[in-house]
Parts: structure tokens; sequence; C-alpha cells
């Protein structure tokens, strides 16, 4: 994976615990479609 990517994907994280407050890995995974490995 390129450091773009990651940046692009941690600010994706980031919006939807700035938008849904705090939230579970797997809630986080339902939402982003991140697989639970890429999240943690």
């Amino acid at each position: 994976m390129y450091k773009a990517d990651i940046g692009i994907n941690a600010g994706v994280i980031w919006r939807l615990l700035s938008e849904k407050g705090e939230l579970s890995i797997r809630e986080i995974g339902e939402y982003t479609h991140f697989q639970e490995s890429f999240i943690c």
C-alpha cells in the first residue's frame, strides 16, 4: 500500500469518527468496508 493511500484511508476513518463519535472496530469496518486487519 502506498503512503498516500494510507493517508487517504486514515482521513476517511478520522472523518467518520468526527461525525459519528466513538465507534468499535467492527462498526468502522461496517461503515468503511475496510477489513479489520487494516483498521487495527
